[in-house]
């Protein structure tokens, strides 16, 4: 499933790249002293039917990373003990930094799409959880490697959930 999930991903990503050069929605960074960001849209650009597809990929690339989110639940048992740990620590190690490190790592998201934008923040993120999971049965003898691992994890889908609101706002407006 990691390796459907990974060629899903790539395809969704191939296709916003694609999409999102040819347009020219964007967005861009107000330099006045409030430093406030402002959507820049051209009122009178047409969003093609496309963007039904932009929509899907965003979905897609989403879900992945919420599968990635939670892929160590239903095994939660077995990892505990095979590391001889209690239950409890080992969901909190590798489950509650997981959403704590997302938080972070979405804050962060969001500035990177301000300052580099979308697709390359989504890039990266795809290609930091892409190598991370495929990393992880290769560390599974480690508690510290597979934490280090899950946090790496963390940080792709945190700025992924960043790019949700912004991506759907370039290709979704309210007129």
């Amino acid at each position: 499933t990691a390796q459907a999930v990974f060629y899903v991903r790539k395809l969704a990503l191939l296709i916003l790249w694609i999409r999102c050069e040819d347009t020219d929605m964007s967005i861009n960074s107000d330099t006045g002293s409030s430093n406030e960001l402002k959507m820049e849209l051209d009122e009178t650009a047409s969003y093609p039917r496309f963007r039904w597809l932009v929509l899907l990929a965003l979905f897609l690339v989403t879900m992945s990373s919420n599968v990635i989110m939670i892929s160590p639940a239903p095994i939660m048992g077995i990892i505990a003990k095979s590391f001889n740990m209690s239950l409890g620590d080992t969901t909190a190690c590798l489950m509650g930094l997981f959403n704590l490190v997302v938080a972070f790592s979405c804050l962060g998201g969001g500035i990177a799409c301000d300052r580099i934008g979308l697709f390359p923040v989504m890039l990266f993120s795809s290609i930091i959880l892409t190598l991370s999971t495929a990393a992880l049965p290769f560390a599974g003898q480690s508690f510290e490697a597979m934490l280090v691992l899950r946090m790496l994890q963390a940080s792709g889908c945190g700025s992924i959930l960043a790019t949700v609101s912004p991506v759907a706002a370039l290709w979704f407006p309210v007129h």
